[in-house]
């Protein structure tokens, strides 16, 4: 808990800190793996309902997760 508190509270400077933050912050939120965030598309994510979609999951099953809004 102490460590997510950290990461929650980090301030990224630069892009590629930006990058790593925005990823750390869509596994906690969400619990994708890795290749799962890195395999998005701009269409996978439906920002009016707040869903992404995962085309290439876990047994190449397709999911719907939720996503909160900071």
């Amino acid at each position: 808990p102490d460590e997510a508190r950290r990461l929650i509270a980090f301030r990224p400077e630069g892009l590629n800190e930006s990058r790593v933050y925005t990823i750390a912050m869509l596994i906690m939120d969400t619990g994708l793996r890795i290749d799962e965030c890195l395999n998005l598309h701009k269409p996978d994510v439906d920002l009016d309902n707040l869903l992404i979609t995962v085309l290439k999951g876990k047994g190449r099953k397709q999911r719907i997760i939720p996503f909160s809004i900071p």
